[in-house]
């Protein structure tokens, strides 16, 4: 979700042989993605115009989703958590990585960063269940699942 230039979907596509879904709002960053990815002779991407709001994706048609520094850029994060849950197949995990509310020269600016605590009740407001992963100073993860974390 918000694969951008593709800083970890051409990772993580690397690592499967099974397709991966681009998800962005910006064609430019898909097209730019798309290039990254046949310079690097990946060619399991599949490009996803979409916002996080209503994601064009089927239900329950993914089992893991990555949702990198993106979440706080949504109007409606709730509204995205729930789509997120309907294209997430039962077993499914969710990790969101997000800004952490500590100061650094790194980041969004204090008012956008979605501090971890938040984040939590927003996703277990959807019936989901959540663990808070501190990753360092700057970041921190959330893992999300349908049933157990």
């Amino acid at each position: 979700m918000g694969a951008g230039n593709g800083y970890f979907t051409l990772s993580m596509a690397k690592l499967t042989n099974g397709r991966v879904s681009a998800v962005d709002i910006e064609p430019k960053m898909l097209a730019l993605l798309n290039q990254r990815a046949l310079e690097s002779g990946i060619h399991n991407i599949d490009y996803v115009e979409s916002d996080l709001e209503a994601i064009n994706l089927p239900d329950q048609g993914v089992m893991k989703i990555l949702a990198a520094f993106v979440l706080h850029e949504v109007a409606n994060q709730q509204k995205a958590i729930q789509e997120m849950k309907r294209i997430l197949q039962p077993a499914g995990r969710i990790l969101i990585l997000e800004w952490g509310t500590e100061m650094l020269e790194v980041g969004p600016p204090a008012g956008e960063r979605l501090p971890a605590d938040h984040l939590k009740q927003i996703v277990e407001k959807q019936g989901l269940k959540a663990a808070i992963l501190p990753i360092n100073e700057a970041v921190y993860g959330c893992l999300v699942s349908k049933s157990e974390v």
